[in-house]
């Protein structure tokens, strides 16, 4: 007998700090419906809220979207996606249930990138802009820019033209590209407009005059190019008319036209080259 009651007293107490464990993980009953998961007093709201400031509420660790609204608070969500029907307007699906209209946001950020919406200087409507290179300049590009171009490869390819394909996906046509200083207003990428932006930086200023002499030289070469090439040309179509033919002007022409037309091929990407290096020299010396 007293080793019977040993052991139902050694079982008691070895079963006593599990009981209390189990208790402590039920999770308590709500009214009229089944118990409710450890969870679920922690886990995240859709969208989060904290309004008159511009940063963004904590939701969780899931949580890697936002949307700032024009009014002021910023969103938290776990997914954002822009849709732009045919017919209606444009909107923004948070979390796969609110919808939001983009004359209201003011930004977004994705999984696919930061988007900005802003109305450039001289455009009559606002436009949803994606930004490729950020920092106190940031720089940005149309939304609809990389689908354009994605756009142009596939006609060019359905039109059986493979090569046409190819150069369009390795020597992409330009596009518009913009600018904003300190989330201020935005502007084209031009000489004029990022060398007011950037005066307070001397270095930048020499790349960017760089850059604004290849332009130059790009414009002149292309101009006097195409000008000696459709003299020639008019001097041979007048020449099959009955006109008297200089034939060795007619090649000079021809001829000089050659290299003056190729050197902007070979220069084209100067320009936006040492303009990006512009950008990216005032930004690392505003981050000193």
């Amino acid at each position: 007998m007293k080793l019977s009651g040993s052991i139902l007293l050694l079982t008691a107490c070895l079963s006593g700090p599990r009981a209390h464990a189990q208790a402590g993980n039920e999770a308590p009953r709500q009214l009229g419906g089944a118990p409710a998961t450890a969870d679920s007093a922690h886990r995240p709201a859709a969208a989060s809220v904290r309004a008159g400031s511009g940063v963004p509420a904590p939701s969780g660790p899931a949580s890697h979207s936002r949307v700032g609204l024009k009014s002021g608070p910023v969103l938290s969500a776990t997914h954002v996606a822009a849709h732009y029907p045919l017919l209606g307007r444009s909107y923004l699906l948070v979390d796969g249930e609110s919808r939001l209209a983009l004359t209201e946001v003011g930004f977004y950020e994705n999984e696919t990138g930061y988007y900005r919406r802003a109305r450039p200087r001289g455009n009559f409507r606002e436009v949803t802009l994606r930004q490729v290179l950020p920092g106190r300049l940031s720089v940005y590009e149309p939304r609809t820019l990389r689908y354009r171009r994605l756009a142009m490869g596939s006609a060019l390819l359905a039109m059986g033209s493979p090569l046409g394909a190819a150069m369009s996906a390795a020597v992409p046509p330009p596009g518009p590209v913009y600018f904003a200083k300190d989330d201020g207003p935005v502007f084209a990428l031009r000489h004029g407009n990022l060398s007011r932006a950037i005066r307070d930086s001397p270095g930048a200023l020499t790349l960017e005059a760089r850059a604004h002499r290849y332009e130059v030289a790009n414009t002149a070469s292309t101009v006097l190019g195409m000008g000696l090439l459709l003299g020639g040309l008019v001097r041979v179509i007048g020449h099959f008319g009955g006109g008297h033919l200089n034939g060795n002007l007619t090649l000079g022409m021809l001829g000089a036209s050659v290299p003056l037309l190729v050197v902007p091929l070979v220069l084209k990407d100067k320009p936006a080259e040492h303009r990006r290096q512009a950008i990216e020299l005032y930004n690392y010396a505003q981050r000193r």
